[in-house]
């Protein structure tokens, strides 16, 4: 009985020969490998479509959270929201003495039902987002504008007064 003698070259190879031979073939290793990436490239993008397809598709019908930033100066809580395409119309400021709420909607999309998108990032239709403050503001002084699609929302700190302690300190005398 005579092996194969391509079948014998590789059966009584230790690992570390088989790996040298496996190197000493790197054109036809690195064809296979880019039809691999290729193919799994492919999968990913038909894959990505999809998925991007059916997030815009729920995050058409639910509301979009506004990017912000919050800071206080030693007077007030300023807080800067990007809304663009929202009218001071479409838009309701919420405070409360430590929270803000900004709710609206954005400009409508004429053409939502007239073209097939294949990439969707700007925000439309309603959007909500809730901010918890981190310090207390005088809710019933709060002014809001819109400039530039960016809306600036200020409030005076609430003067909180500090406790004060008072020490009593007890005499030494005689009764």
């Amino acid at each position: 009985m005579e092996q194969d003698e391509s079948k014998a070259g590789t059966e009584h190879k230790s690992p570390e020969e088989q790996a040298s031979t496996e190197t000493s073939k790197p054109a036809a290793a690195e064809g296979k490998s880019s039809e691999v990436i290729d193919t799994v490239k492919s999968w990913l993008g038909t894959v990505g479509e999809s998925v991007a397809h059916i997030v815009s598709t729920v995050a058409g019908s639910r509301p979009w959270v506004p990017a912000t930033d919050v800071y206080t100066t030693d007077t007030e809580l300023v807080v800067l929201a990007d809304l663009p395409g929202v009218s001071t119309d479409a838009l309701k400021v919420d405070p409360t003495p430590l929270s803000l709420t900004l709710t609206g909607a954005g400009e409508a999309d004429d053409r939502e039902e007239a073209v097939e998108y294949s990439q969707r990032g700007r925000p439309r239709g309603d959007f909500e987002v809730h901010l918890d403050l981190p310090a207390e503001i005088k809710h019933g002084q709060v002014s809001a504008k819109i400039k530039r699609g960016v809306l600036e929302v200020r409030a005076p700190l609430a003067v909180v007064e500090k406790p004060t302690v008072t020490v009593i300190q007890e005499e030494d005398g005689e009764e």
